[in-house]
């Protein structure tokens, strides 16, 4: 298995690029699966409490998809019982 990191150093100041990981701000991500051929290239905010995939097509998921995706997951799939609660701001 592939696997190449970018943007991966300790920095304050997250390159001069806002750490949110939204699009436009992956942009090099999303470069970087596109030029790498990989399957898929992932995200993660300053204090990792987001996350953002990049697919093979370039595409992105934000997280609030991702978040969809989980819970469709969790119930369609595992069939998991139980409440949800998530904030947005």
């Amino acid at each position: 298995m592939k696997c190449d990191e970018i943007r991966g150093t300790r920095d304050a100041r997250f390159g001069g690029v806002h750490p949110e990981p939204i699009e436009p701000h992956i942009e090099a991500l999303r470069q970087a699966v596109l030029a790498g051929k990989y399957d898929a290239g992932f995200a993660a905010d300053g204090d990792g409490d987001a996350l953002a995939p990049s697919i093979a097509t370039g595409s992105f998921i934000n997280p609030h998809q991702i978040f969809v995706l989980m819970v469709w997951h969790l119930i369609g799939t595992r069939n998991l019982p139980g409440d949800i609660a998530k904030t947005f701001w």
